[in-house]
């Protein structure tokens, strides 16, 4: 989860402290880094799954749909956000859109919420109802599934385009967009919606399959060989997806405390928005490692394309 810092005022941000510029395009330059490098990942296993027919059916589309979300986020999210603060820093002036900028990675940070809950929800279905599961997974469902979760980011995003009374967003000295006026609590509400609820949800799902884990034998008996081949797959997906939102928290725990209890040390202080920029795009850039090292089909996967191991 990446979560929003939603205190409401007017404010003033003086810098705190002096950084380099050798200092900022270092941290700029390694944030680049990682995002590149995560986007080939996810490059890499997205050509994966077009390939093999196995790797798009269950919940594959969804964890495609996951994977270009974040996707956007390395190629798209990191460039427009760390770009102006390098600027800033050189006091290059230039114009830029705060309001649109914060829009779009609300967006996407939305998406990337409520996407994790569907494949939470798929995970579920599975293993609760596995003689169902092929009428949640084709493709015209997941479709409707996928279009659910855009209209619903889309309704907590849209508003924050300055639409709501009292809500102004600005660039801070340091660079960064943030909000500078907020006097409603629609912002707050919204904000909810988009990363507070899914965490719920989250936990709650998650915490059932986790349960499934513990009592996997008791919850297997009775059950055929193949019937319990099949839920231990679906398990070991499930699995990658708990360890891969895990990663993802702690990656984005950081930015979570630092907003919520230090917010205006958080935006006048450059190089702790630099660190948690860099722990928030870790949090993104590695989602593909989970499922390159912990699923055997996609290692397999890998090897067919590279041509290693037996012809």
């Amino acid at each position: 989860m990446v979560f929003t810092n939603n205190t409401t005022g007017n404010f003033s941000f003086p810098t705190v402290g002096t950084i380099s510029k050798t200092e900022v395009t270092i941290w700029i330059g390694i944030q680049f880094f990682l995002s590149l490098l995560g986007a080939l990942l996810i490059v890499l296993l997205l050509m994966l799954m077009s390939r093999l027919h196995k790797l798009k059916t269950g919940s594959g589309y969804l964890i495609a749909h996951a994977l270009l979300v974040d996707l956007t986020f390395c190629l798209v999210i990191t460039p427009i956000t760390n770009i102006p603060i390098y600027l800033k820093q050189i006091d290059f002036v230039f114009p830029y859109d705060c309001t649109f900028t914060s829009f779009l990675m609300l967006l996407i940070v939305y998406t990337a919420n409520w996407t994790a809950v569907a494949l939470a929800a798929n995970r579920l279905i599975a293993i609760l109802l596995p003689y169902w599961y092929k009428r949640f997974t084709s493709p015209r469902f997941t479709a409707c599934v996928v279009m659910m979760i855009w209209s619903m980011t889309m309704v907590c995003a849209v508003p924050t385009l300055d639409l709501l009374p009292g809500l102004k967003h600005a660039l801070l000295p340091s660079g960064s967009c943030g909000v500078v006026r907020n006097e409603g609590v629609t912002f707050a509400i919204l904000g909810t919606l988009g990363t507070y609820v899914p965490l719920v949800l989250l936990t709650i799902m998650y915490s059932s399959l986790f349960l499934m884990f513990r009592l996997g034998r008791r919850f297997n008996e009775g059950r055929s060989e193949s019937h319990k081949n099949l839920l231990k797959r679906r398990l070991s997906i499930a699995k990658v997806l708990v360890l891969s939102l895990l990663w993802y928290c702690l990656c984005t725990l950081p930015t979570v405390i630092l907003t919520m209890f230090y917010g205006a040390w958080w935006r006048r202080d450059i190089r702790l928005l630099l660190y948690t920029r860099t722990t928030q795009i870790l949090g993104y850039a590695a989602s593909p490692v989970f499922f390159l090292v912990l699923r055997p089909e996609y290692r397999m996967a890998v090897k067919r394309l590279l041509n290693i191991g037996d012809k």
